[in-house]
């Protein structure tokens, strides 16, 4: 099997960075009980698996985000901003000003 390009490992290590401050942030107790596990069996996952989870995600094209994130495709992003480019070049100071004047 071939290794991971120092793409996949720089978004694993992010992957995992991001597992590990959820983790920190909700606390192993309160996630253990979700589980109906142990804390010692978190405490093992967070040690033993969470890298190698982490590596598969970037290996499997995968991404980890919060559950309030909204992903966009990245050619939208690129049309808007390309048509916004195109507005504010050819814009004057005058019509960039939006309060009726005094």
């Amino acid at each position: 099997m071939a290794a991971l390009s120092e793409d996949q490992l720089g978004r694993s290590r992010k992957i995992a960075a991001l597992i590990l401050q959820r983790l920190s942030s909700v606390g192993q107790v309160q996630l253990a009980e979700a589980l109906g596990s142990s804390e010692a069996s978190i405490s093992r996952w967070k040690t033993d698996q969470i890298e190698q989870c982490a590596k598969a995600l970037a290996v499997l094209g995968l991404k980890v985000v919060p559950a309030d994130a909204r992903c966009y495709r990245a050619d939208a992003i690129e049309a808007i901003f390309t048509l916004a480019r195109m507005h504010f070049q050819s814009a004057d100071s005058e019509s960039l000003v939006w309060e009726d004047p005094v």
